[in-house]
């Protein structure tokens, strides 16, 4: 069996990923090679729905419950529970589809891919003419594995929350093996941290916000310390 779906499918199996399976982690075909992990901060659902606002009823229930809450409240959204499709918003931009089905990060809500893969695609380890090549090369997921209760904003992490992540975070880490941990989110940053010494890591601002362009007191910015990261580890 090929090694990346070997991993998929360990991810797959857990319990979480069987409720939420578009939650699960996308692993590149190249993943092998640098074995580099990324970890955001949390999807978010369409405006109008309301599912995912009762944290206990969140984990205790499914994608199937999900889709029918999305049909019935959020009547003019043509995505839906996409929203929260870890690997097929990536998968759809990788090489795993065609040239003529490839996508682009167009969305507002793609920001943080884009500016993510652009700054990845600049160290020299990388430099593929499609910066989008970059999806191929790592493994990706969000470390709050509950959508943000207001579209487009951050989520107000619960204490469920928190336990739910430490739990995904030890799982991911045993099957995928990283050599190098992106933390593409700060406040994500602080619940992992500790949980990862063993590793090379960088925490960074979140790559949609002000903070991944804007210098800080201390001189630097999300898109320098990534690019710092990258140049000392890859």
């Amino acid at each position: 069996m090929d090694n990346r779906v070997e991993l998929i499918n360990k991810l797959s199996g857990h319990e979480h990923f069987q409720k939420y399976p578009r939650l699960t982690p996308w692993v590149g075909s190249r993943y092998s090679e640098n074995k580099i992990l990324i970890i955001g901060e949390s999807h978010y659902l369409p405006k109008g729905a309301t599912y995912h606002h009762d944290v206990e009823k969140w984990y205790a229930g499914n994608e199937l419950a999900l889709e029918d809450h999305i049909k019935h409240y959020c009547l003019n959204e043509k995505n839906g529970i996409s929203y929260i499709s870890t690997s097929g918003i990536l998968k759809a931009r990788s090489t795993d589809v065609s040239p003529e089905e490839r996508k682009s990060f167009k969305a507002k809500g793609h920001t943080i891919y884009r500016n993510l893969f652009t700054t990845i695609n600049s160290s020299p380890k990388f430099k593929h003419q499609n910066y989008l090549d970059v999806i191929d090369q790592v493994a990706y997921y969000n470390c709050f594995q509950r959508p943000a209760e207001k579209t487009g904003g951050s989520i107000d992490v619960t204490s469920l929350d928190k336990d739910m992540a430490k739990s995904t975070l030890k799982l991911v880490l045993n099957t995928l093996q990283p050599e190098l941990i992106i933390v593409a989110s700060r406040k994500a940053g602080k619940l992992i941290k500790p949980l990862i010494p063993n590793y090379e890591f960088v925490i960074t601002a979140h790559p949609s916000s002000v903070w991944w362009n804007r210098l800080t007191k201390k001189g630097n910015c999300g898109r320098s310390d990534l690019t710092q990261f990258l140049a000392k580890h890859v």
